[in-house]
Order: structure tokens, then C-alpha cells, then sequence
């Protein structure tokens, strides 16, 4: 097409010159000849006039077609070109070439802005679905993976789940032992407003495993975390979060709950109801908080259930939130179903789903059930005054219980001495007047025994005595003969946790 009007152009030029040409020519002669006719003089002036006209025709389809040549090589080069200097240009054609240079310029610069804004939120959403998908990872990471293969472990299930909703990565929960006898589990979410900030995420859980591994409290744990968030600047966006921690042998839990939902306690044979507990301030949030923590009892059959705010939060049509019409509801309904732990889960959430107004609308959330199955055992635990004298007593107690399990006297006997010295070295740092309390767990399999002496030492862990003379000895004798050994200083009483196994050769 391009080829074809430049074929025409010349034609049409060289066309109306010579018949400018030839018009005036033929007007010319007609004057010159028209004597003595003087209607001949019209005609010859008509001539002259459509030369004239002719003449001012080819001399603006010249300027036309010189503008259109210009507008065309400018608009060629035109992304080579400064803005300014284009405009100048544009600006400068006249005739319907500038008309149409002013169009293309303003449409150009709409252009520029909308590319210009188009890149922008292109540029935005690249990088808010990149950060989601590093925090989604760095989420994934923060998840338990197995645990030990403890005694204890045959005591309680644990299954969690997470859901991602809008805000990726805002939720998580974990387990740890803390000792062969002591699990935590937790629950913990992010404010959904943004993309999460997965340090405070990766800070919260550290500190939880370390504070607690380290034998300090689970109140003292949860005040460092929150002083250390506080500290990070987390008052904008606190971690809020539900942490419990478990004795797998006796079934005491403890419970602090700062800023979640109240979780669901299903007791063996019964339906879900809710836990009523004292909920504190997320972490991070105020300074200075005391936090309070709750006991609980487990028996065999009974399941906890914890989740994150999510979950309770999803409204229908009504406007209704999940957790005031179908979250019990469901829960109770899945225990009759003949599935794992993990598929009762999935069933919750899938329901959770469905109960939403809109897809759009589902809320990412992460939940975690215990089931607890040791059969309370009376008699596991035994106290007397913090003498020497009573080592007999509480030997037998030891002996008796080692017994019922099948144990026989030569396979303990050296496990009996190191209770001995161990009774002997907590009577002579305890308070006076204090009694000492001996909690013997044997496990299922008779192979480990888990022993927790409370007493009260003042807080001071004897088994960290520099003195050379007999503590010192003593102290250094169970270290080296038990597999296991933790202090862990509280109110009123400390605990000293030693874990002992046949099958290592003892």
C-alpha cells in the first residue's frame, strides 16, 4: 500500500502541473486571439483562473505530502527520540500533518502513563508474589517435622494443618520435646493485613525452643519472647499465639494463651466444648507483660484442639462467623468418622470453605489436635520430708513400680544407686523442713524409665556444684551413669528430670 501511494504521488503532482500549464497556455492564446471577439476573452480568463487554481491545489498537496513525509519519519524515529525534542518537531508541521502530529503525541504521552502504570502494578505484583512465596517457604520450614522417637512418644498423637489464604505464610504451628517426658505444642499467626514478616515468625519459634530447652518456665519463656518482639518493633504487627506444654506420662498440661481463640477439649465419650482460659496480649505488642498460665489434666481419650483466629473468622451470607455456628458443630461430627487425624482435619477445613460467602473469602489459618492416650496410672508418684532417713522408703516406692512393669532387681540395681545418691545430694540442698517428691514413669515398653524429683533447691540446680568435694562427686557420678539430665528452676518447687535406658547397656 505504502509503495502504491508513493507510485501515485509524483503523477498526481506532475498531473495537475501540466494542466496548470496547459490551462493557462490555452488562456493566454485565447485573450491574445480573441480580437475582435470579446466573448472569447471569458473563456480564456475562466482558463487562467482554473491554472490558478490548479497552481494553489498542487502547491498545498505539496505541503501536504512534504508534512505527511515529515510526520512519517518522525513517528519512525520516535522511540529514539527525546519527548521535548519530539514534541517540538510534531509541533511544527502544519496543516492536517500537525493535527495529526498533535494526536499521535497526545495519545502517545496517554500511552507513556499507561504503560508506565501498567509496569508498575506489574512490577508490584511480581514482587508481592515473589515475598509471598519467600514467606510461604520460610513458613514451610518453620513446621515440625518428626519427633523423637521417644518412650513417650506412644502417649499422644499430634496432627496440624495449615491453610493458606490470602496472606500466605501468616500462620504456623509446631512440636518439640522439650524432654523425653515434656512436649510443647503451639499455634501462632501473624496480623493478615500485608505480607507477613517472617523473621518475627522464625524469632518467636527460637526463642520458644531455646527458653524452654534452656529450663526456663513456660511464663518466663512466653515475657522473653514478648520483650524481644517488643524490642523488634512488633506493636504494629504482634505475634499472637497459643503455647501449651505437656507432661506425656501424667497428662498436666500448662497453657498460656496471648491473643488466640479459647481452644476445644473433647473428654473421652463426650463432645467438644470450650476450654476457658485467661487470654493475654499478642507478643510483641506492650511491653512488660506478666503472662498467666493455666493447668489442664488430660486423661486417655481426650483430644485438644487449637487453631489460629482464621479458622472462627470465616463469616457465610449472614455475616455469621464459622466459630459461632459450625466450628463445634463439625469437630464433633468428624469424631464419628472412621478417618486419621489428618482427614478429619482436611474435612474441617474443607467445610470451613464451603461455609464462606465466597472463595475469595476463605481465610488462611493453622490448626493442630492432640490425642491424648496414656491411661492415668495411680500411685506414680510419691513424696517424703527431705532426710536421708527416707531412703528406704522411697526406694521401695522406686523398686515397686520398676516391679509392676517386669523389671527385675539386677537389671535396676544400678539405677537404685544412682537414685540413692541422687535423694541423698537434693536432702542436703533443699530448704529445710521441705519434702521431696519422686515421679516415676516407666514407659510402655519397659525398656526407659523417666524419673522427676521435685524439691526445693531455691531455684539453684545442684547438679551445677564446682564444689570437689562429695555434691561435686555425686553430681558428677549421675551425669555420667544417666542418659539424660535437666534442671529446671520454679515455684515453689524445681525439678530435676533424669531419663534412664536399659537397652544402652545400664
Amino acid at each position: 500500500m505504502e509503495q502504491k501511494q508513493g507510485y501515485f504521488r509524483p503523477i498526481i503532482l506532475w498531473g495537475l502541473l501540466i494542466a496548470a500549464l496547459l490551462s493557462a497556455a490555452a488562456g493566454l492564446w485565447l485573450i491574445v486571439s480573441a480580437q475582435p471577439r470579446p466573448a472569447v476573452y471569458w473563456v480564456g480568463g475562466a482558463l487562467l483562473c482554473i491554472a490558478v487554481v490548479l497552481m494553489l491545489c498542487l502547491s498545498a498537496l505539496r505541503r501536504t505530502f512534504h508534512g505527511l513525509d515529515t510526520l512519517k519519519d518522525t513517528v519512525q524515529g520516535w522511540s529514539s527520540t527525546k519527548p521535548e525534542t519530539l514534541r517540538q518537531e510534531l509541533s511544527s508541521l502544519s496543516g492536517e500533518a500537525g493535527k495529526l502530529g498533535g494526536e499521535f503525541y497526545e495519545q502517545m504521552c496517554r500511552m507513556e502513563v499507561n504503560l508506565s502504570r501498567l509496569e508498575k502494578s506489574a512490577r508490584e505484583k511480581a514482587e508481592q508474589t515473589v515475598r509471598k512465596q519467600v514467606v510461604r517457604e520460610g513458613r514451610d520450614h518453620l513446621l515440625p517435622r518428626v519427633l523423637e522417637e521417644y518412650p513417650s512418644r506412644e502417649n499422644f498423637l499430634l496432627t496440624g494443618i495449615v491453610e493458606d489464604g490470602g496472606q500466605p505464610g501468616s500462620t504456623y504451628y509446631d512440636y518439640f520435646f522439650v524432654d523425653p517426658g515434656l512436649v510443647c505444642i503451639t499455634v501462632a499467626q501473624l496480623p493478615q493485613n500485608g505480607v507477613p514478616d517472617v523473621l518475627q515468625m522464625v524469632m518467636a519459634q527460637t526463642m520458644l525452643r531455646g527458653r524452654l530447652r534452656m529450663g526456663r518456665s513456660l511464663t518466663e519463656t512466653m515475657s522473653d519472647i514478648n520483650a524481644s518482639l517488643f524490642d523488634y518493633g512488633s506493636t504494629e504487627s504482634p505475634v499472637s499465639m497459643l503455647t501449651a506444654t505437656l507432661n506425656t506420662w501424667s497428662g498436666q498440661m500448662k497453657l498460656i494463651n496471648a491473643g488466640l481463640p479459647s481452644p476445644l477439649l473433647m473428654r473421652a465419650g463426650e463432645g467438644y466444648e470450650w476450654l476457658e482460659l485467661p487470654v493475654s496480649v499478642p507478643l510483641g505488642q506492650m511491653e512488660n507483660v506478666s503472662y498467666r498460665a493455666a493447668e489442664l489434666l488430660l486423661h486417655a481419650g481426650d483430644h485438644l484442639f487449637l487453631f489460629t483466629d482464621g479458622l472462627g473468622a470465616m463469616e457465610n451470607r449472614e455475616g455469621v462467623p464459622f466459630r459461632n455456628q459450625e466450628l463445634r458443630t463439625i469437630l464433633n461430627l468428624s469424631r464419628t468418622r472412621e478417618e486419621d487425624s489428618r482427614r478429619r482435619l482436611r474435612y474441617l477445613a474443607s467445610e470451613a470453605a464451603a461455609y464462606c460467602r465466597s472463595e475469595s473469602e476463605v481465610l488462611g489459618f493453622s490448626a493442630l489436635l492432640l490425642e491424648y492416650h496414656k491411661t492415668a496410672s495411680h500411685g506414680h508418684e510419691h513424696t517424703v520430708p527431705a532426710s536421708v532417713s527416707y531412703t528406704p522408703e522411697l526406694m521401695d516406692f522406686m523398686k515397686e513400680r520398676l516391679q509392676e512393669h517386669g523389671r527385675r532387681p539386677r537389671e535396676y540395681a544400678r539405677l537404685a544407686i544412682l537414685v540413692e545418691e541422687l535423694f541423698a545430694l537434693c536432702c542436703r540442698r533443699s530448704e529445710k523442713g521441705s519434702k521431696i517428691t519422686l515421679d516415676c514413669a516407666v514407659a510402655p515398653d519397659a525398656e526407659s524409665v523417666t524419673l522427676r524429683l521435685h524439691a526445693a533447691l531455691g531455684g539453684i540446680n545442684p547438679m551445677d556444684t564446682v564444689n570437689p568435694g562429695p555434691d561435686g562427686q555425686t553430681a558428677d557420678y549421675i551425669s555420667r551413669q544417666a542418659d539424660y539430665v535437666k534442671f529446671q528452676a520454679g515455684t515453689p518447687e524445681d525439678t530435676l528430670t533424669i531419663v534412664w535406658f536399659f537397652a544402652a547397656g545400664n
